[in-house]
């Protein structure tokens, strides 16, 4: 089943567009308006796979499967972060693990094209740098901040990320890093706000 919900019908109409070379839009609708309700990571990962495999409706197993990819590295990061915080843990890691990703809530979502996992995959990848052990260096906090500017063009669910990690390097490095950090963050969002405006 795809289009039980509003927003799995745009997504991969979007992801269709996309890949036919249309732009950002909702081709399915008479004008094919911009779609701005949105971001466009999500979609843009979708038109990939419309790439591999163009046939409507055989391809809904593919769309529906990059979800379960994401489930898997969901997994594993889930075991890293627990890690981080207790390091001498490996089946209570797993166990963590195991009861994030068979959670109702997150589980189900295997079953429909939406971009909560990836979401989820892209704040639990910012978590698990912003815990490393060992000090942050440039390059980390470039990744750490470009993470959280992915989650915010999956989801704008994930401004607290950028908010948090922005106040967090002025409490923690100073005003340099927070500039730092939240110009990246910036440079990832931008594009999209300006799009949507």
């Amino acid at each position: 089943i795809l289009g039980l919900f509003h927003d799995d019908g745009i997504y991969t109409v979007v992801a269709k567009a996309l890949y036919q070379g249309d732009g950002y839009r909702i081709i399915s609708l008479p004008s094919a308006p911009a779609q701005t309700k949105y971001p466009f990571l999500f979609s843009y990962l979708l038109s990939w796979l419309w790439r591999l495999d163009p046939s409507f409706p055989q391809n809904i197993v593919l769309l529906k499967a990059l979800n379960c990819v994401m489930l898997g590295a969901i997994f594993v990061l889930g075991v890293t972060f627990y890690r981080r915080y207790f390091p001498d843990a490996k089946f209570s890691a797993l166990f963590f693990s195991f009861l994030v990703c068979a959670n109702p809530v997150i589980f189900t979502f295997t079953d429909y094209v939406v971009s909560d996992l990836l979401f989820v995959l892209l704040a639990l990848a910012t978590l698990v740098l912003w815990s490393r052990p060992a000090p942050a260096s440039g390059a980390n906090l470039a990744l750490t901040a470009g993470l959280s500017g992915l989650a915010c063009l999956t989801r704008l669910a994930a401004a607290p990320l950028a908010i948090g990690g922005t106040i967090g390097n002025f409490i923690e490095r100073g005003w340099r890093s927070a500039l730092y950090f939240s110009s990246i963050v910036l440079l990832f969002i931008a594009p999209w706000f300006l799009w949507a405006y």
